[in-house]
């Protein structure tokens, strides 16, 4: 068996971070994206641990229209401008993205990042977790 066929034993909190992320992920592309297509994607080597979310729907700008003309948390690959400022959760609440803020905090627990790519062709959200916080039991 090669490295590359081994299962990566993930800590509990890990993989259960990893399932909400991407059960929150996967319902906003269901209910926003009107996609036709999506994606999930599982990936890791020696430093991180890696979710990918993708669609081929409308993006998050069309999806979910930002409240009193203030940018949302995320950058465009459309060429729009990029936000401002960071997404509170008081602006989530108000622009219908409180899973996107969830995520977000969830990520950062475990020292990760989310990063979300959208635009009229479609949307990529990529949380990148250090592999260190895939360590220990999966108990």
């Amino acid at each position: 068996m090669s490295p590359a066929d081994q299962p990566v034993v993930l800590s509990r909190v890990l993989s259960v971070t990893l399932f909400q992320c991407a059960r929150e992920l996967v319902y906003n592309l269901i209910k926003h994206a009107d996609a036709s297509q999506g994606s999930i994607e599982l990936a890791w080597d020696d430093a991180s641990v890696t979710l990918v979310v993708a669609d081929d729907g409308v993006g998050l700008a069309r999806s979910a229209p930002p409240a009193d003309g203030d940018a949302p948390d995320y950058r465009h690959t459309d060429g729009t401008a990029p936000p401002q400022r960071p997404l509170s959760a008081v602006d989530s609440v108000a622009t219908g993205g409180f899973g996107l803020y969830s995520i977000r905090e969830r990520v950062a627990l475990l020292d990760g990042t989310l990063s979300i790519d959208s635009g009229p062709r479609g949307t990529r959200a990529r949380i990148l977790l250090p592999r260190r916080a895939a360590a220990g039991s999966s108990a």
